[in-house]
C-alpha cells in the first residue's frame, strides 16, 4: 500500500503541515518515552500505555511531516495502517507490534482484571524507543524544519 491507496481508502488526506504542530508531536513523543522510563517497573500498565502513546505521536508526526494526516473515526488505527504503508521495512515489524499494543492497551484500560505484567511493560518501552527513534528520524528527513529545533 502507498499514499495513493491510503488516500483512495480515506485513511489519510493531504495536509499542509504546520512546523509547530509537527515539532510539538515530536517533543511530546520524546516526553512520553521519558515518562515511561521514569515509571520503570513501578506501574507496568502505565508504562505500556505511555509507550504506545509515544509511538502513536511519533507516527502522526511522520505522517504530518510527509504532508498527510490521518482521518476517519478511528485515528489510532488510521495512523497504524498508514505507518505500515510508509514506514518501510525497519518499521514494519514494529508497526505490527504497535497494532497489538493498541488492542492490549484497550483491554488493560477497559478490563481491570487483566493487568499488564512488568515484562510486557518493559517490552513495550523497548519497542516504543526503537519505533519513535526511527519514525522521528524519517520525519526529520521529510521535513527539514524539524532539524532546526533539535
Amino acid at each position: 500500500m502507498n499514499f495513493k491507496d491510503l488516500l483512495e481508502r480515506g485513511i489519510v488526506e493531504k495536509f499542509t503541515p504546520d512546523a509547530e504542530q509537527i515539532q510539538t508531536l515530536q517533543e511530546r513523543a520524546l516526553k512520553d518515552l521519558a515518562s515511561a522510563r521514569a515509571l520503570g517497573g513501578s506501574d507496568p500498565e502505565w508504562v505500556y500505555v505511555i509507550s504506545y502513546e509515544a509511538m502513536l505521536r511519533a507516527g502522526k508526526c511522520l505522517l504530518l511531516a510527509k504532508g498527510y494526516r490521518p482521518r476517519g473515526r478511528d485515528i489510532p488505527k488510521a495512523i497504524i495502517t498508514a505507518m505500515s504503508a510508509v514506514g518501510g521495512e525497519p518499521l514494519k515489524a514494529l508497526v505490527n507490534l504497535m497494532d497489538l499494543m493498541r488492542r492490549r492497551r484497550a483491554q488493560a484500560l477497559d478490563e481491570m482484571n487483566r493487568p499488564i505484567p512488568r515484562y510486557e511493560g518493559e517490552q513495550a518501552l523497548e519497542h516504543a524507543e526503537k519505533f519513535v527513534t526511527h519514525a522521528l528520524r524519517l520525519a526529520r528527513k521529510s521535513n527539514t524544519q524539524l532539524t532546526l529545533f533539535r
